[in-house]
């Protein structure tokens, strides 16, 4: 199936479908907010860029 295509590795062959099916589901329905960096992660990088910038 797809989920297992995405989400099962060599190692394992005991992968719960309908459990992978529901993960699989909620990262395509929240893909955007999964993938997206932190906003505190991203002022902090802001920050220091601005701070080497000054230097």
């Amino acid at each position: 199936t797809f989920s297992r295509c995405v989400l099962s590795c060599e190692e394992v062959d005991d992968l719960d479908e309908l459990l992978a099916t529901r993960l699989l589901s909620f990262l395509m329905d929240h893909h955007q907010e999964v993938l997206q960096v932190p906003v505190y992660l991203r002022n902090a990088v802001e920050d220091h860029i601005s701070y080497l910038k000054s230097l």
